[in-house]
């Protein structure tokens, strides 16, 4: 069995244990991770840094609140990519880990909540 990239010890303390709510969180996390993670993405190739750092501000509460490791240093790193002299790879190199990651993220807590 792999490492458990995520802890939803948060949620469940929210949630009170409630199986209901926690697969309904799950689902939502799920589905607008991905998309934010695209808008990141696309941030990133039209060089808005601005942007980058906004969206990657709004995405590290969720990553904090569903406990996936090891992500505060690089949300940290894409939210000030716009003070690096080369954000462009700066930015790329931290995008793939964080996409990397959070799609194992995803894929675990899909089937660890059955709804894949």
């Amino acid at each position: 069995m792999s490492e458990r990239l995520y802890d939803l010890a948060t949620l469940q303390d929210i949630g009170g244990d409630d199986p209901a709510f926690m697969k309904e969180m799950v689902e939502m996390f799920a589905t607008i991770t991905p998309d934010t993670l695209i808008d990141i993405k696309q941030a990133i190739q039209t060089e808005n840094w601005q942007q980058v750092g906004s969206i990657a501000h709004s995405l590290k509460a969720n990553l904090i609140s569903y406990g996936i490791s090891g992500m505060k240093e690089i949300i940290l790193q894409l939210e000030s990519c716009s003070s690096n002299e080369h954000p462009r790879a700066f930015a790329l190199d931290n995008f793939a880990i964080l996409e990397d990651v959070c799609s194992r993220a995803i894929q675990q807590m899909l089937e660890d909540y059955m709804l894949k």
